[in-house]
């Protein structure tokens, strides 16, 4: 599935630009980690984090499923581990 933005959707040039160059992005690498590490406080609350509560936050993009599987596996996970966010009542 891709997405193709369309320039009459944006109102200013480099709106549309900023959106064709993040399809592009996602044409090319549509696998994407989202790491986050939060401050102990906030996780143990159980509550939504805000941008304040994240001390690091670090994106991964890869191209195919096999680097994704191998970054996984070095992480130390398995696919078997990684679950879908509304399995984990994510935002």
């Amino acid at each position: 599935m891709t997405f193709t933005p369309k320039r009459e959707d944006y109102l200013e040039e480099y709106l549309y630009l900023i959106k064709i160059r993040e399809a592009e992005k996602r044409q090319k690498t549509p696998y994407h980690v989202l790491i986050k590490e939060l401050r102990r406080d906030v996780h143990e609350s159980g509550e939504y984090e805000t941008g304040e509560d994240i001390r690091q936050k670090d994106n991964y993009y890869f191209s195919y499923i096999d680097e994704l599987e191998k970054f996984i596996e070095e992480l130390g996970y398995s696919f078997d581990n990684i679950k879908h966010r509304s399995e984990i009542d994510a935002p």
